[in-house]
């Protein structure tokens, strides 16, 4: 990701020094630049694993015209690990779970990230673990 975000600053720097270019346009350039970089960036893990939402949608039209009932939806959302699976996988390779025999815990680095959230939370006025 740090190539992602000073590749083009970069390649910008280059042509500005061997170029024309006057430095509000190299300076604006850059701000939309990294703007967009960082966009990416925020957006990027959200849609790598399967939303719900997506997932309901999807289920549906893979059934066509004959649709299906809640019960069928919900049991096939509870089928195996779809939706955590690959969060929890995620969160182990960021080595912000550990795994201890059977169980999951936090790592100092992934105490401090709950703990920000929580104290987030409860200054933006929300309860701990809803929405």
């Amino acid at each position: 990701m740090l190539i992602f975000l000073l590749l083009g600053p970069l390649l910008m720097g280059v042509v500005c020094l061997a170029g024309q270019w006057i430095p509000e346009e190299f300076y604006a350039s850059l701000m939309v630049y990294l703007s967009f970089s960082l966009v990416y960036l925020q957006t990027y893990p959200a849609l790598r694993v399967e939303i719900p939402t997506f997932r309901i949608l999807r289920l549906i039209q893979e059934a066509k015209t004959e649709g299906l009932d809640e019960r069928t939806i919900y049991e096939k959302m509870q089928r195996g690990r779809h939706l955590y699976g690959p969060k929890v996988t995620e969160l182990e390779n960021d080595r912000l779970l550990i795994r201890q025999k059977d169980q999951l815990v936090l790592s100092k680095a992934g105490a401090f990230m709950a703990d920000t959230f929580i104290i987030y939370r409860r200054f933006l006025g929300l309860k701990t673990g809803l929405g």
